[in-house]
């Protein structure tokens, strides 16, 4: 390993955490899972049991299926969370009387997991935490388990760092699972969330996609497998699929505890042909929990451990503060949580330029320049994005910047917007959602952009703004200009850089334009001497004139020359070539088309229909039932020295592929929809088999890579011209929006699903209703309402007359009204859908009610409000401090009490008030940032009123602290309104007002 550089993949199996003697603390081993399994059955069904695994030489498997067929598969997960249990530490002896138990409910197990001081962790476990994050590269990339407890990720979190995990109970391909961290792998389920595999039949299911992502994992890796005697199972078969394959190079080293181990005759029937080939090694004697501490100490003495840099509590409790000044605790809070958010996703990583010439001096001029904003502009194929990643990874960049960011908005619209909010939210280590930045305008979000980053040297890089542009003026126009134009008159530390190929008018001294014309004769000679292409230099001169020095045409040029000579030559080529036309002509290309074999033709058109950059094993998976992955390889590597694939850097370290702007439209614009389907139907494939096992979390707090997968998918089904599944997949989606999918991402993607159907027919699609309401909702909290009205005009267009969709249709027009103040029209529309539906008696479960009555409230018809509000209600239990109907949620007090609250009863309004923000705590897990803000504005407006001074600033202060994460405008006119009614006033520290506030609502709830 110390002469190697190969990362190590750890395959770990029940060992690892079982306890170290007999009646130790664990995880319990064989004999124990037994136990709990007997204790499961009648005294009779125990016998039998008994006597069913008498000799049997997997008794494990065996009481497994004697459970599953006498009291079915729930049991059986039952029996595992127990056995987890018997880790945690004494519950009594920590001060918690809270333990965990075989009924404990998923969310307290996630709480208990977050809980790393309450495990019992054994030496190796925690061993293998400590390799993983004090050498991520070597150890901790990714790491394989047959257990269902926690305990790898706990370790890891004790030493600091951070993983995630994907959870195998069926088929799934591993390297769709994305995060930040460890990646560990569960290939027999998990002890919650999960069903858990035990018997052979349960193994021996037929796992190709699991198989194939780990054959692809482990080829070409050091696989140590530690206590873990093998089963027959996916990751043995992947294994042996490896060992058997001539052009993979696994180093399988295989431990035994047993001094002389005594290998099952099936399992080492399995491994012969990677024994046969030297590719798997057996060693005898090796203990876990002795090897990895002795190993973990052994490489602190050949590297220097990496040490994790972890963010502060961002609201460490009160007792434990005692700042110096007011923003000393929270200032250090907020850079440690920039440090750990502010990275570059897979899909947003500068390319990898292999052959950079000519742009010296262009690079020296960017680096000299004194600017806040710079545009590098010129022709496709010119080099802006090649010459801003050299900027990117300069030596200048990584010294004058704390952080850098890399963001491609692929020539879309709407991307740039939805770039900006996924930054600040990340500056706000995700204390604020997506889905609640996006109701901001633009000049907010610049605000709050601004706020958040002065004093950060940040650099962001905004590749590939061409939707951003007006042709005529030269200027940014949209999202993209109203941002630069707030940012420019606002304080910032950062710095941005756009590229795109329209010359954009420098108006401002903070500003500078730097546009991108051909290379020289010298830089074309010493491109074509970096390629070796040996040509005349008459020769490399005319294809200098008949290129006008276009970059990225010479280098597909001199890589042709390089890689086919001598069967092609410079002078052959450039006989198709007419002088001057700058931009390469379709005939270039269509040339370098048809000198391609089919391998390479496949995986460019494959490539061409990815949505982030793939590696060559994904490549390989999506064709493999056209070509191996020996195939694949050859054929990406030929392409890469044609130059006609970009390169960037993956998570795990390995290269991603994807195409030149240039090369994919012309693929595009070659092929029709029906060449393409093919194609996308393989991508789409893996995306599907995703979906089926990250479903559920989209009801939860899904993690933005997942709603990622899902937008993705939808756009993958619009582009395949499958448009009911792409109603679907926004459908699944859309429960997202609440939390953190991205209304902006689910626009974008919803008005191509709807621009692709004709509009008369949008309704014959199962889901149409629901996505149309959802996008047109997103789009009048995004503030585009000239957009929301003309896709009410669209959709008034599927209507046939006063059916049961005019009254949806009366209740979207409701909401726009109302969310744009316009009360009256507001009210209008939703009475017109009221009556309908009352004096039809039609049964849908459209209503125009609920805006109705939000309308009337805010226009001062106050009364038909509230008894909508309050429905079957009674008054009196709503109004009594001590009953709470948990069920009917946050926003039925809310509304109430904001009803109360203008009416002027203002001990009524407190009450409902209370009851609303603890149950808005409780439903949303700290992630309804905006409806807290309200609360705390509206409870500290009326604690006014009563005379109580104090706790009406340590609700406006906690109210202030709200505002600044999601709508500093908001935050600034409270501002005025705070310094305007205690002109005298010392405001408490925020920290000290949220806990202020918190023991208020605890106490409105503490009845409940």
């Amino acid at each position: 390993m110390v002469g190697s550089d190969r990362q190590i993949v750890f395959v770990v199996g029940s060992a690892l955490t079982a306890p170290k003697e007999v009646g130790g603390q664990g995880v319990p081993g064989v004999d124990g899972i037994i136990d709990l399994i007997g204790s499961e059955l009648t005294d009779d069904e125990r016998q039998d049991l008994s006597r069913a695994i008498a000799g049997a030489s997997n008794k494990y498997q065996d009481a497994f299926h004697f459970l599953l067929g006498s009291r079915g598969p729930q049991v059986a997960n039952q029996v595992i969370r127990k056995a987890v249990a018997a880790a945690r530490l004494d519950a009594v002896a920590r001060t918690s009387g809270y333990a965990l138990t075989a009924d404990t409910s998923e969310e307290a197990c996630r709480g208990f997991e977050t809980d790393t001081a309450g495990w019992h962790l054994t030496p190796g476990v925690r061993a293998l935490g400590e390799l993983a994050v004090g050498y991520p590269g070597r150890f901790g990339k990714v790491m394989l388990t047959t257990n269902f407890d926690p305990l790898i990720g706990v370790s890891i979190s004790a030493a600091g760092g951070t993983s995630f995990r994907t959870i195998l109970h069926r088929d799934g391909n591993i390297s769709l699972t994305e995060g930040d961290g460890s990646h560990i792998v569960y290939l027999h389920g998990y002890w919650f969330g999960s069903d858990t595999l035990h018997t052979p039949r349960q193994l021996n299911q037929d796992r190709p996609q699991l198989r194939s992502s780990l054959a692809n994992l482990l080829r070409n890796q050091i696989v140590v497998v530690l206590a873990y005697g093998g089963w027959d199972d996916a990751f043995t078969r992947a294994l042996v699929d490896v060992v058997v394959d001539d052009n993979a190079y696994p180093e399988v080293v295989w431990c035994f505890r047993d001094k002389t181990p005594r290998v099952r005759t099936q399992l080492l029937d399995l491994l012969r042909p990677g024994l046969d080939r030297g590719r798997i090694s057996f060693y005898a004697g090796v203990d876990c929990h002795d090897f990895l501490p002795a190993l973990a100490s052994k490489w602190q003495s050949l590297e220097k451990p990496h040490t994790p840099k972890r963010a502060l509590p961002l609201r460490p409790p009160v007792a434990e503060q005692q700042p110096e000044g007011p923003a000393s605790v929270e200032k250090e809070a907020v850079f440690s949580a920039r440090y750990a958010r502010l990275v570059n996703t897979e899909a947003d990583r500068p390319p990898v330029i292999d052959h950079y010439v000519g742009r010296k001096q262009d690079m020296e001029e960017l680096i000299e320049a004194r600017f806040r904003v710079a545009f590098i502009t010129g022709m496709g194929g010119q080099g802006k994005s090649a010459l801003a990643a050299q900027l990117y990874n300069s030596d200048h960049c990584r010294e004058k910047y704390e952080y850098r960011l890399w963001r491609d908005c692929k020539e879309q619209s709407d991307k740039f917007e939805d770039h900006i909010i996924n930054m600040i939210e990340a500056l706000n280590d995700s204390r604020v959602m997506s889905s609640e930045l996006s109701k901001q305008t633009i000049e907010a979000l610049a605000d709050l952009f601004c706020s958040l980053t002065e004093g950060l040297k940040l650099l962001v890089i905004f590749d590939n703004v061409d939707h951003y542009v007006d042709l005529e003026l030269d200027t940014l126009i949209g999202s993209a200009g109203a941002f630069v134009s707030r940012f420019l008159q606002n304080k910032s530390d950062a710095v941005l850089i756009f590229t795109c190929r329209p010359a954009i008018a420098i108006t401002s001294d903070a500003m500078y334009g730097k546009r991108l014309e051909g290379l020289d004769l010298l830089a074309t000679k010493e491109l074509f001497g970096l390629r070796k292409a040996h040509v005349a230099d008459e020769s490399v001169a005319e294809a200098h004139v008949k290129t006008q020095g276009h970059a990225f045409w010479l280098d597909l040029l001199a890589a042709q020359v390089a890689a086919r000579a001598p069967h092609v030559t410079l002078e052959e080529l450039l006989t198709n070539i007419a002088s001057g036309t700058g931009e390469i002509p379709d005939a270039t290309l269509r040339s370098i088309w048809q000198s391609l074999r089919d391998r390479e033709q496949i995986v460019l058109q494959a490539l061409a229909e990815t949505l982030r950059p793939v590696s060559a094993i994904t490549v390989s998976d999506y064709l493999h039932s056209r070509a191996n992955y020996n195939q694949t390889s050859k054929a990406i590597r030929l392409l890469r020295s044609l130059n006609l694939l970009v390169v960037k850097k993956l998570d795990q370290g390995d290269e991603g592929f994807e195409l030149h702007p240039v090369i994919r439209a012309f693929i595009h614009k070659t092929f029709k929809r029906s060449e393409r389907v093919w194609y996308i139907d393989k991508i789409l494939s893996f995306y599907d088999a995703f979906f089926g096992t990250h479903l559920s979390e989209l009801s939860k707090r899904p993690s933005a890579s997942t709603v990622g997968r899902w937008f993705e998918g939808a756009e993958l089904c619009v582009n395949a011209g499958h448009f009911e599944r792409a109603f679907a997949r926004l459908n699944e989606v859309r429960v997202a929006l609440r939390t953190n999918a991205s209304p902006v991402e689910f626009v974008r993607i919803a008005h191509s699903l709807l621009s692709a159907v004709p509009t008369k027919e949008w309704r014959e699609y199962a889901d149409f209703d629901a996505i149309f309401r959802a996008y047109h909702r997103s789009l009048v909290n995004l503030g585009r309402l000239e957009d929301a009205r003309t896709a009410l005009e669209q959709y008034e267009e599927t209507l046939e007359g006063k059916d049961a969709r005019y009254i949806n249709y009366c209740d979207m027009q409701t909401y726009g009204f109302w969310m744009n103040g316009d009360y009256l029209a507001a009210i209008k529309w939703g009475k017109d859908g009221a009556r309908l539906k009352k004096d039809s008696g039609v049964d849908t479960h459209f209503s125009s009610e609920h805006n109705l009555a939000l309308a009337e409230r805010d226009s001062g018809a106050i009364d038909p409000a509230l008894a909508y509000f309050l429905g079957d209600a009674n008054v009196d239990h709503v109004l009594d401090p001590a009953v709470c109907d948990q069920d009917r949620g946050g926003a039925f007090y809310g509304n109430i009490g904001r009803c109360f609250h203008l009416m002027g009863q203002v001990d009524s309004a407190l009450i409902c008030y209370g009851k609303s923000a603890f149950l808005i705590e409780r439903e949303h897990d700290d992630s309804d940032i905006e409806n807290q803000a309200y609360i705390r504005q509206w409870v500290g407006e009326l604690l006014l009123e009563k005379g109580e001074v104090d706790a009406s600033l340590f609700f406006f202060t906690a109210a202030l602290a709200k505002w600044r994460l999601v709508a500093p405008p908001k935050a600034v006119k409270l501002e005025n309104v705070v310094a305007q009614t205690f002109p005298s006033a010392e405001l408490p520290f925020p920290i000290q007002a949220e806990a202020f506030v918190s023991r208020w609502i605890k106490a409105a709830g503490v009845h409940q």
